[in-house]
This record gives structure tokens, C-alpha cells and sequence, in this order.
């Protein structure tokens, strides 16, 4: 995907950035505006889909919310507001989607993130399989603490918050129906807290929300943007 967007889609647009601040040629999980304070303003942008829309441990609502709210806070920007988009398929449960919209308020609210606008579409039965939701995410960082993948350097340490395939793991035996003992469930969550200890802690050069890419694609973008090579010691990833 990451090849697709820089060989087909970023040569044919020819302002990609605000002035000196992150843009489309820089592949971060967002872009910035510069202030000309040392503050920059932090702008992401992403789609939702996910099958089934309820899963153990959240729901297309909260995945979207808290999605929004990392994709801002891994560039070590204070998550501040979203506005969102909904396209609802025709004949979609109204019980349900003010289910998916309660899930995506309490997160939003536990993180004091505005929801400032949006927008709402029904599409003709058939033409979408239920809902789709698209956010855009806003914040802001101090310069000094802007995280970005072309930062880190040789001999970095890459550091997991916790163990890693839940949510994949909880999505796929969803959809294939498949019994898993334990208690299998999506991690879902906002890392603002998380990334904040860390910033306060130092040496972070760059983060990344590895919930639906999962932590390879992580790594490669990593090394894609670095220039670098980064060495896995498999045994050590932590798996449930």
C-alpha cells in the first residue's frame, strides 16, 4: 500500500506540505502545520472498515475513535479534536448504530477529544456492507517533541507496550467462527497516557499504533523511513 501511494498517487500532486511541516512525502501516520512558535499543528486522516462491525472488546465505533485519537498521539501531539464521516448502508439497525456512536463518545470523552463536526450519508441497501467511518484527527506538539520515523537512529531499542496479534487474532476468529479458550479480545485502546510516560521519560524518537497494521508492517515503515535495518529477536515479541 505504502509503494502504491508513493509511486501512483503522491507524483501527481505538486504541493504536498505547509511550508517546512510533515507532508505527504514524509509517510508519517500524520502531517503538521507549523505555527512559527516551536508548536506545530498535527493532522491525520483514515478510513474504518472492519468485519464484523462488534467484536469482543470494542466495536467499529471505538476502533474509529481510538484509531483517530493514536494515529496524532504516536507524533507526540496532545489529541485535541475530530470530525467524522458515516456512511450508513440502507436499512442499518438504528439500536445499533447509536450503539457504535456511544462506544466511539466514551472514548472521546476519557480522552477530553472534541468531536467538532461531521458528516452522516445513507447509501442505497447493497452498496456497503453496513458502515464505514472516516476521521479526521487534530492536535498539537511542541517541535522538540515531534515523534517521526526518520528519527531514530542505529542501536534504537524498539519497545512493546504489551503483547501483540490480539486484535487481528479477536477479528479472524470472529469471522471464521473459530472457538478460542481464554479470554481472546481486542486491545483497542488510546496510547495518549502510554506516549505521554514516554515523552516525560525521553529518548522516543518515533511510535507507531500497531492495532490494525500489526507489528511488522510497523517495522517495515520504520526501516522504510529510517533508512535502516532493524533486527527482531522473534522469541521476545510477547504473544498471548
Amino acid at each position: 500500500m505504502l509503494e502504491f501511494i508513493e509511486n501512483r498517487i503522491a507524483p501527481i500532486f505538486s504541493l504536498k506540505r505547509v511550508m517546512d511541516g510533515l507532508g505527504l512525502p514524509d509517510m508519517e501516520d500524520g502531517s503538521t502545520i507549523p505555527l512559527g512558535d516551536e508548536r506545530e499543528v498535527v493532522i491525520s486522516i483514515d478510513s474504518y472498515t472492519v468485519k464484523p462491525l462488534f467484536f469482543p472488546g470494542g466495536n467499529i465505533g471505538s476502533l474509529a475513535a481510538c484509531g483517530s485519537i493514536n494515529d496524532v498521539a504516536v507524533m507526540g501531539a496532545t489529541p485535541l479534536a475530530i470530525l467524522d464521516a458515516i456512511v450508513v448502508e440502507e436499512g442499518f439497525e438504528v439500536e445499533r448504530l447509536q450503539e457504535i456512536l456511544e462506544s466511539m463518545e466514551r472514548v472521546l470523552r476519557e480522552e477530553r477529544v472534541a468531536l467538532i463536526g461531521g458528516d452522516f450519508k445513507v447509501v442505497p441497501k447493497g452498496e456497503l456492507d453496513g458502515v464505514v467511518i472516516s476521521t479526521v484527527s487534530v492536535g498539537i506538539v511542541e517541535r522538540r517533541n515531534l515523534l517521526r520515523a526518520d528519527q531514530i537512529k542505529p542501536g534504537d531499542k524498539i519497545i512493546v507496550s504489551g503483547t501483540v496479534g490480539d486484535h487481528g487474532a479477536t477479528i479472524l476468529a470472529a469471522q471464521e467462527g473459530i472457538s478460542v479458550a481464554g479470554n481472546l479480545k481486542s486491545d483497542v485502546a488510546a496510547v495518549t497516557k502510554f506516549v505521554r510516560r514516554a515523552l516525560e521519560i525521553g529518548g522516543v524518537r518515533a511510535a507507531k499504533d500497531p492495532t490494525r497494521g500489526g507489528l511488522a508492517m510497523t517495522l517495515n515503515d520504520f526501516a522504510s523511513s529510517s533508512k535502516l535495518t532493524i533486527i527482531v529477536e522473534e522469541e521476545r515479541i510477547p504473544i498471548r
